[in-house]
């Protein structure tokens, strides 16, 4: 549910992965966009966010899946398992994300 104090969208992935570790792209965009109203976040604004995230540093890929989807324009999806890298995490612990209620 979105709350006007809600955190960055950016940070909440942060403090989703130090909860969890590891997540597949997909569950973290479940968890967002059940959160965040489409108006603040939408599935290519995500991926935006989490491309900027490992290009900065902060996240990293674990594991990579190919689904097949059985679309008309994509025969598969590409999934990626991500996680915090060491510079994520202390920018977690800067921030105090650990104890940040969401």
């Amino acid at each position: 549910m979105f709350m006007g104090t809600a955190l960055p969208v950016k940070m909440r992935i942060i403090q989703m992965l130090l909860q969890s570790k590891e997540m597949w792209d997909y569950e973290i965009a479940k968890e967002i966009f059940s959160e965040y109203p489409e108006r603040f976040v939408h599935f290519k604004r995500l991926n935006a966010y989490l491309a900027e995230m490992k290009a900065s540093g902060l996240i990293e890929d674990r594991d990579r899946a190919v689904e097949s989807t059985g679309s008309t324009f994509s025969s598969s999806e590409l999934f990626h398992k991500i996680r915090l890298t060491a510079l994520g995490v202390e920018r977690a612990n800067f921030y105090n994300l650990r104890h940040q209620v969401s």
